[in-house]
């Protein structure tokens, strides 16, 4: 079924007797397009409406939900968008015609134990938990017993609905849970949905999304919040990276009131008394101890008087002090959030998109939900992020402190100056040590990473240091353990800059700095000549608050902007939010005036910790933004981890793939920027807006396409729900719109990954604006010569295949053709398979068939069309779907021993924390695949029960894998996620390798010294040999298993680290079952007839009545509607 459906301009025209509110239009259209979806007219019409984005100018979104016996299904949400004339451009999404698999049997404490094991890392006994009350968003509320004994507390309570969870075909009774837990000095949040009948838990998403970042205001105008308190370098005032260094400024005291549009026509108060940072929107405070929250000593910030908050700042001291130091950051903090509170309501963040108030004066919407605002927060040294639950909790953004520019060295009495040096972010912030260097020998391969004890004499020592297989900390903790009083780590990499040492919160660790790989290697070799004696010097500035960076505050709060907009958080919707947080930060930026065309930084005041490039010109990313493809060249292509930066332009290199979702996110920040600029050089040049106005504008756009992508859109779903909702207001901004896109390689012909790629791999850039066609809709008929009428097109039979075609870009398709092809023998075109596709504007959309003619000796298979359009205008090279289509039978259920996954799957389970195995398309049809995760994870797919016989039995299948590995400088591997394939023979209460029985095939042993669950076991590992194409796996058990009941699992294990391709598999089958355990495809069993009404016998004339079968095969007079009678020919 389609995910996002353009319907511009061909859609049916609208019964405006029947549906004279957007609400009422929306829900007219759904019925219209339902059958596409597979739905009901009356599950459409039972569809709730959650919310309609209507600001009284441009397009129009109604989103709808749905609900079964009361419960709300999770994340199923149909969205439509109409222009100002209630007529369709597109729908989003869908409903889901699915039943309960079973009804609920739980409660939510079982849920919660869940969610809070999760969270902790280790089983949790008993909850002890009370019901508090139910809040306005239906969430019940928990919080622990008074006098529970547990190791752990709430940071709020527990908020606990039962949801229907959507499977491809059915729903799982479940729970929604959002968590907070804090555990000694640490605390942790997220969202989970736990099945009710078994507690698995079937999706788990953080409510934090980390980055790095840093107000002061404009004293006239809307008193809009500066970058930070550096003097204005938006944009850069050479546009080169020259080393130019802005200065320091003062904070201006101003006058302000709330400024959003309300029904009484007064902004909302962003204060409650006065007194205290405490607000409607905001509580604002330092958190200053543990454990995390207000406590301890904490404190807000104080009015002096009441409602005067005139607080100055000390660039001279540290942040913490004195309390004029630390309320001065908070202050700024608080005025950030609610003036942009004020500015994105006005633009659609109201009561109904989720908005965080504690009161919601009466207009709808979840309340009692407040945005934290941590300040100088003890959790988040060199960091800010934000947790963001649905609406009705609180969303907690913690705003810590970053060290400032600083200096240090590496140097030897030998001459060796290392450079540039990187540093520890923790420990002490100033030393001066010289000593006798010796390199570092731990007993174990590779014997000079420090990652085990020290063996040898250390005391008194600088110990030199290979990067690799562990964290920094332990490294330096095993150096301290041995006496040593300074640390050198030596980069792996050459070429790469030495590496920043972040290993979290300071921490009590000896001085220890980091140098490149090139001084690593004359540091050894100075060692090898005899003694060496090594210098280390670091000093530094006081820290930097980053609770002064607009940049930062505001980059955090398009986060909750989007994030409270999206239920599920894919590697995708997560790299879009973090280019949603710089482009709202941009767009605060931009003032009239400003070069269009000028580089712009993100966060210069909180990156002037950065030694090594230019933090004026760079800022917190990899390049500037700007327009000038040669001050930041990335396109769509830059998303994927096999793609590399572009030579000789200036770059700020991090070591992050570029897939890690900051790096792909400046993808998305890039094209939108481009498209801002478009709008308002638009507006420059035609006079149609002003500068302000086109401000608002690019705002409303913003939070209309926050809203209306799909669930699970992809980069382009997410292009399209922004083009769209443009073309629903102004045709000529979604043409400037598009073109901004094209220009970074997202134009109409592009190609995206799935929304679930965790590598972001299979990117097909376009830089056109053209016409598109896009398949929405494929299948096939039985219009033609059928020997049983049973509707199912059999062997020996014909009929048509077709598909509705659309043009999905933003201008006419002309001159195009479509072709249908396949590779599955006994499928013929006796009449071609190419037919013309008319003009089309864009939106429009038409049927296409060409006559199919299945052989007589067919055999009942799934088949895939493939569905090309060339030639014309529409894009070049042609676009090709695909769709599966079952030709010859029916699905019969436990009927093969070969699971070729075209049943989609049926009677196979998955379970994992992060991630967990799919039905997907591949290129030889449908397979499971599940990606390798950037967590510690244990993934399982388990299939159905099956009956061994007593001859003996095998257990085959097909695969293909690409795990994450290491290589150390010697070129030994460290495999860190690989997959194993275990047996149960007693229901899943125990599980076995299948090597224990037979060869698999593994290809190494994963390494023990990671967080993988299967650490130190013979797995399958790196790549399969003809990676990417599938390698064969038979399993012989001879008769071990005979006359037992089993079930296989595939499981892959995972470590913290990065994303990798993964692991597919497919073809499972099986020898020696006393039944078949597999779904498959069986003949069609004629079960009804056409009678003619022209009285011949033999199906001649036009059928006129369609009856069942009698059980004597004849169908006589009285059996049907045909008044002839006549008999079965």
């Amino acid at each position: 079924m389609p995910n996002l459906l353009w319907t511009f301009g061909a859609a049916p025209a609208l019964d405006k007797l029947v549906a004279r509110t957007p609400e009422a239009a929306a829900r007219w259209y759904m019925g219209q397009y339902a059958p596409w979806y597979g739905v009901s007219q009356a599950l459409v019409d039972s569809a709730e409406v959650l919310r309609t984005i209507d600001l009284g100018r441009g397009g129009i979104v109604v989103i709808f939900g749905q609900r079964l016996g009361g419960v709300e299904l999770f994340a199923v949400r149909q969205k439509v968008l109409l222009n100002r004339s209630l007529e369709l451009i597109a729908l989003s999404g869908s409903l889901h015609p699915g039943a309960p698999e079973a009804p609920f049997v739980g409660d939510a404490g079982n849920a919660i134990a869940v969610a809070i094991a999760d969270l902790l890392g280790k089983p949790v006994s008993s909850t002890p938990l009370r019901l508090q009350d139910v809040d306005s968003a239906g969430f019940e509320r928990y919080a622990l017993t008074d006098g529970a004994v547990v190791d752990y507390r709430f940071q709020s309570p527990a908020r606990a609905k039962r949801v229907w969870f959507r499977t491809p075909t059915t729903l799982l009774a479940a729970w929604w849970v959002e968590a907070q837990v804090g555990y000694g000095t640490h605390e942790d949040a997220a969202s989970f949905v736990v099945a009710d009948s078994n507690a698995r838990l079937l999706y788990r998403a953080d409510l934090q999304a980390s980055h790095q970042f840093r107000v002061w205001a404009d004293p006239t105008g809307d008193k809009r919040p500066q970058s930070s308190p550096l003097s204005d370098f938006s944009p850069h005032p050479t546009g080169t990276r020259d080393g130019s260094t802005p200065v320091l400024t003062q904070s201006v005291l101003v006058d302000f009131a709330p400024f959003n549009s309300t029904p009484n026509g007064v902004g909302d108060p962003w204060l409650t008394d006065g007194l205290e940072s405490f607000g409607n929107h905001v509580f604002a405070y330092a958190d200053l101890n543990p454990p995390s929250g207000f406590n301890n000593g904490d404190w807000a910030a104080t009015g002096t008087p009441p409602g005067t908050f005139d607080h100055e700042y000390d660039f001279g001291l540290s942040p913490l002090a004195s309390y004029e130091q630390t309320e001065a950051g908070t202050v700024q903090a608080f005025y950030v959030a609610n003036w942009l509170h004020d500015w994105y309501y006005d633009s659609g963040m109201n009561e109904a998109a989720g908005v965080a108030q504690h009161s919601n004066f009466g207009r709808g919407g979840a309340e009692g939900d407040r945005m934290a605002i941590r300040t100088s927060d003890h959790s988040a040294y060199y960091n800010a992020f934000i947790l963001t639950p649905a609406d009705g909790a609180s969303p907690v953004m913690q705003v810590g402190l970053i060290p400032s520019r600083e200096g240090s060295s590496v140097t030897t009495t030998s001459g060796i100056d290392a450079g540039q040096t990187g540093m520890h972010f923790g420990g002490p912030s100033t030393f001066d040590v010289t000593a006798d260097a010796v390199l570092a020998q731990d007993g174990t391969a590779p014997f000079n990473d420090a990652c085990e004890p020290l063996v040898g004499d250390f005391a008194g020592r600088i110990v030199l240091v290979d990067r690799g297989k562990c964290f920094f900390f332990p490294k330096n903790q095993n150096a301290k353990a041995a006496g040593a009083v300074g640390v050198v780590i030596m980069n792996h990499t050459p070429g790469k800059p030495a590496p920043p040492l972040l290993d979290g919160v300071p921490l009590d660790i000896l001085p220890q700095l980091s140098v490149t790989y090139e001084v690593g290697q004359l540091l050894r070799e100075a060692l090898l000549a005899g003694p060496l004696t090594v210098s280390l010097r670091r000093f530094s500035l006081p820290d930097r608050n980053l609770a002064l960076s607009t940049d930062t505050v505001a980059h955090e709060y398009g986060h909750y902007l989007h994030l409270r907009q999206v239920a599920l958080r894919t590697p995708t919707t997560l790299s879009i939010s973090e280019g949603w947080g710089d482009f709202i930060a941009l767009h605060l930026q931009l003032r009239e005036g400003d070069d269009l065309d000028g580089t712009y930084t993100i966060d210069a005041f909180g990156s002037g910790n950065n030694t090594t490039g230019d933090p004026a010109y760079h800022g917190a990313r990899r390049y500037p933004y700007s327009t000038d493809m040669s001050k930041n060249p990335l396109t769509l292509e830059h998303i994927q981890d096999s793609a590399t930066l572009p030579p000789n332009f200036l770059v700020w290199y991090n070591s992050n793939s570029m897939s890690e979702i900051h790096n792909a996110g400046e993808v998305w920040a890039a094209t939108l920027w481009e498209s801002y600029v478009a709008l308002q050089k638009d507006a420059e040049v035609t006079g149609s807006r002003s500068f302000d106005e086109t401000r608002r504008v690019m705002s409303d756009y913003v939070m209309a396409a926050m809203a209306f992508a799909p669930e699970l859109g992809t980069w382009l779903d997410a292009r399209d729900a922004l083009v769209l909702v443009a073309l629903a207001s102004d045709t000529s901004d979604g043409a400037l719109i598009a073109s901004a896109f094209a220009k970074r390689g997202a134009g109409s012909c592009a190609v995206a990954p799935s929304a679930l790629s965790a590598s972001f791999e299979g990117v097909v850039e376009s830089y056109e604006v053209s016409a598109r066609v896009a398949t929405l809709a494929a299948g096939v008929n039985s219009e033609g010569t059928s020997c049983d009428g049973d509707l199912i097109l059999d062997a020996g039979e014909t009929g048509r295949v077709g598909a509705i075609v659309a043009n999905a870009g933003v201008v006419s398709l002309e001159g195009a053709t479509l072709t249908v092809s396949t590779t599955t023998p006994g499928v013929n075109f006796p009449e071609g398979a190419t037919v013309p596709i008319p003009t089309l504007a864009p939106g429009a959309e038409v049927t296409l068939t060409v006559p199919i003619a299945l052989a007589s000796t067919f055999t009942p298979s799934f088949v895939e069309f493939t569905f090309s359009a060339d030639g014309g205008s529409a894009c070049d090279p042609g676009s090709k779907s695909q769709a599966l289509v079952k030709l010859g039978g029916e699905l019969g259920v436990r009927v093969a021993d070969h699971d070729t996954t075209q049943g989609n799957g049926g009677h196979w389970s998955g379970s994992g924390l992060f991630s967990t195995f799919r039905v997907v398309l591949g290129e030889s049809g449908l397979m499971f695949h599940v990606t390798g995760d950037a967590f510690s994870d244990h993934i399982s797919l388990t299939s159905p029960e099956i009956a061994v016989g007593n001859q003996p039995f095998s257990f085959a299948f097909r695969h293909t894998y690409d795990l994450e590995t290491y290589a150390d400088d010697s070129g030994t591997p460290y495999f860190y996620d690989g997959g194993v394939v275990e047996v149960t023979r007693d229901g899943g209460a125990t599980w076995a390798d299948v090597a224990d029985f037979g060869d698999p095939g593994y290809s190494g042993v994963l390494s023990a010294d990671y967080d993988n669950p299967l650490g130190g076991r013979p797995a399958y590992v790196g790549v399969n040999p003809s990676w990417p194409d599938l390698d064969s796996v038979v399993i012989d058990f001879g008769t071990a298993l005979a006359g037992e009941t089993v079930q296989f699992r595939f499981v892959l294990g995972t470590t913290s680290g990065y994303y990798f391709p993964g692991w597919s598999i497919d073809d499972v089958n099986v020898t020696g079952a006393a039944t078949p355990p597999f779904d498959g495809l069986v003949p069609g069993v004629p079960n009804s007839i056409y009678l003619d009404g022209d009285g011949d016998g033999v199906g001649a004339g036009e059928p006129v009545a369609l009856c069942p079968v009698p059980p004597n095969g004849v169908a006589e007079g009285g059996d049907c509607d045909d008044v002839h009678g006549d008999t079965y020919p």
